[in-house]
């Protein structure tokens, strides 16, 4: 029977055997460098995975940072590779080589397992540096597990890795991601990065260049989405943020079309309720003087935003200070943030502005009510 002194002495004495291929290697560089690698590999996979970091250090050149990588990838040392990209400090190169290591895909599966792994294996920061290898990758495999991730968030309202996936995701995909994101947003909306899928969607039909302006094909397609999803949830907050983004996105139709679903119990015979107010402002004799113009408005839920159609009826009101020097003669426009819950509410709202005047060191402040404004 070997003892299990015996095992060990061997393990010990294959080990010092391979130590002397890692001595080798402080000495060399390049294509040199990634041989005496590969030797250790063969030698021993543990001493290689002990001391990849060591030949990293040697690695002076792109070049030879991915194949020494790759070299690794190929022979099951793999773990090590992973923190690679964080012992690099300059961006650009390591942007290049994590590109670089993720094209080998169509060379050997392994590298597509090796991205995959990263997904379950390493921390937030960690992942954080291999999203740009999805970009590379060219494998069906990986295309069909970025779907399949993607769809099915996790259940927390913020991940960092999973945003980091659905980044690279949206830049490899372009707006062939948004029914994917639009399945997943769904999935989200209970528990998951709900709010971060949503921006995700906007992301995937940005113009590609700087200062262009999105399609009018993108942007259908982004309010079809968004609307899918809050028709899906039907959550008044949900629904919310998803008008938020339709309106922000130039798909101001469409946000409209949630108010009743966002604001139901607000929809009272057929229309919605809001305040608005014009405020002009004079110097009186000294005194900074402020007339809180305010009118109700009713919408039958056509508009996401009304000033557009209130402004200039507020603004021809009659003057209650022309015998004074006018502050502001624009009369800023203000109006309640939401639809409103009865005319109460705007009463308050008119408080609310009143007060504020009053503390920018207004001495005299008063309100008028004007004639109901009823949009059709």
């Amino acid at each position: 029977m070997i003892s299990v002194l015996a095992v060990l002495l061997s393990t010990g004495n294959a080990e010092a055997a391979c130590e002397h291929y890692v001595r080798k290697a402080s000495k060399l560089s390049g294509k040199k460098l990634v041989q005496t690698f590969k030797l250790l590999q063969k030698c021993d996979k543990s001493v290689a995975e002990d001391n990849f970091i060591e030949f990293l250090k040697r690695a002076k050149d792109p070049d030879t940072l991915v194949a020494l990588s790759a070299t690794a990838i190929v022979g099951e040392v793999s773990k090590p590779v992973w923190k690679m990209p964080n012992k690099i400090p300059d961006y650009n190169q390591r942007k290049e080589i994590v590109q670089r290591i993720g094209a080998k895909c169509k060379e050997d599966k392994k590298f597509v397992s090796f991205v995959q792994g990263a997904y379950y294996t390493l921390g937030d920061n960690d992942y954080t540096y291999w999203g740009d290898a999805y970009l590379t990758c060219e494998s069906a495999e990986l295309d069909t597990w970025l779907i399949e991730t993607v769809e099915n968030p996790p259940e927390k309202t913020f991940d960092d890795k999973y945003n980091t996936l659905m980044g690279a995701f949206v830049k490899k995909n372009n707006e062939k991601a948004l029914p994917h994101l639009e399945k997943a947003a769904i999935k989200a909306a209970k528990n998951g990065p709900y709010n971060d899928i949503l921006t995700q969607l906007e992301s995937s039909v940005e113009p590609s260049s700087i200062g262009g302006s999105i399609t009018p094909e993108n942007q259908q397609a982004l309010a079809n989405a968004l609307m899918n999803i809050a028709k899906e949830v039907k959550d008044p907050l949900k629904s919310r943020e998803v008008a938020d983004k339709l309106a922000g996105s130039g798909s101001e139709a469409q946000a409209a079309e949630l108010l009743k679903t966002i604001f139901p119990n607000r929809y009272k015979n057929g229309k919605f309720t809001y305040g608005v107010a014009a405020i002009e402002t004079a110097d009186c004799d000294g005194t900074k003087t402020a007339v809180i113009h305010y009118s109700e408005v009713t919408d039958p839920g056509k508009r996401w935003f009304i000033v557009n159609e209130v402004e200039k009826t507020l603004r021809a009101n009659k003057a209650k200070l022309k015998k004074c020097k006018s502050i502001d003669s624009t009369w800023p426009i203000s109006i309640t943030p939401e639809p409103v819950a009865s005319a109460k509410d705007i009463s308050k709202w008119v408080e609310e502005i009143s007060a504020q005047y009053k503390k920018n060191e207004y001495g005299k402040v008063s309100k008028k009510k004007e004639k109901k404004i009823n949009l059709d």
